[in-house]
């Protein structure tokens, strides 16, 4: 299921941010021991490319994708000084995985209007599987609530 892929994409997440000691900072990806969306797309944390792909099928009919399961630490970011502020606002809460294939309305997943189906993962590790009004696509607020400190 999606819910296992993206649990076992997190766990690799998590071993590969051990190993470049990121745990427990919260900033940019790579201070944080995130790999890049490069790195990503090339090695896929050394899972195999099965696990990327969507159990929903491939509904991204409007944007081809190598592999359907997305690595998002930061999808809603405009600019990359925003990078440090999500991070520090949502720390815990912040999206690392998605799969968005599973929503009924993928045509319009830009379309805040609508109700939509996401299933991610958390740093925190948690999944989140979500049906709601929004905007799935660019607001962190809809996979999560912003952590105060």
């Amino acid at each position: 299921s999606s819910a296992s892929n993206l649990h076992q994409m997190h766990l690799a997440l998590v071993l590969y941010q051990g190993e470049y000691g990121g745990e427990g900072i919260y900033g940019k990806p790579s201070a944080m021991g995130f790999p890049s969306q490069e790195y990503i797309t090339l090695n896929r944390l050394g899972t195999p490319l099965s696990l990327w792909q969507s159990p929903c099928g491939q509904n991204f009919k409007w944007e081809p994708k190598p592999f359907v399961i997305q690595y998002e630490f930061f999808p809603y970011q405009v600019v990359e000084d925003k990078e440090v502020q999500y991070a520090d606002q949502y720390r815990q809460n912040l999206l690392t995985f998605r799969d968005l294939n599973c929503s009924d309305d993928f045509e319009d997943l830009y379309n805040p209007l609508l109700s939509h189906r996401g299933l991610g993962v958390l740093l925190s590790g948690e999944l989140v599987d979500i049906k709601k009004q929004g905007d799935i696509y660019f607001d962190p607020g809809w996979w999560a609530t912003a952590l105060s400190h």
